[in-house]
């Protein structure tokens, strides 16, 4: 009689297990699709703030001997905490002067931003950014601005690329 029982029991419980499994799947409801973060590059940052983006420009023009500033961006995203990207240019053609990225994670109180980027000068055209928010409590950003401004030189004629190379922008 007690193996009936515990037969019965242990029924009873496989079924309540199936039909809460069943509720959860065939459980309606709204939802929402998560909105996909970018990184790109702004090559006029006229317009931009550390949490607001003007309009995005693909290129710039400058004469040889002139710094100018291009902007990191990010777009859409949600809980950042860290970051990194490699900015891959033509050393011949521009040269990084500086760089600041006490932009976007620097925006909220509280805020601990701690540079991860290479050391200057870049010697290989493919300059290593990160930054990494070590506050406490977390507190992760969320939405879109500015990562980081590069400081850039025109040291010689001709067209640079200005690309990234996403390496990790939620530390995961």
């Amino acid at each position: 009689m007690q193996n009936a029982r515990f037969a019965g029991a242990l029924l009873t419980a496989a079924l309540l297990t199936v039909a809460a499994v069943a509720g959860v799947i065939v459980q309606g409801g709204e939802s929402t699709a998560q909105t996909r973060s970018s990184i790109g590059v702004d090559a006029d940052p006229a317009g931009n703030t550390a949490t607001s983006l003007g309009p995005i420009d693909s290129c710039v023009s400058v004469s040889t001997g002139d710094t100018f500033d291009v902007d990191i961006l990010i777009t859409d995203v949600v809980d950042l905490l860290a970051w990194e990207v490699y900015f891959v240019y033509d050393g011949s053609i521009i040269s990084i002067v500086d760089h600041d990225v006490q932009m976007f994670q620097a925006a909220n109180e509280g805020s601990n931003i701690f540079d991860l980027s290479e050391v200057l000068p870049d010697l290989d055209a493919r300059y290593g950014l990160a930054a990494a928010d070590l506050a406490q409590p977390p507190a992760p950003d969320s939405g879109s601005g500015v990562l980081a401004r590069l400081t850039l030189k025109a040291v010689g004629p001709g067209l640079s690329p200005a690309s990234l190379t996403p390496i990790d922008i939620n530390d995961d």
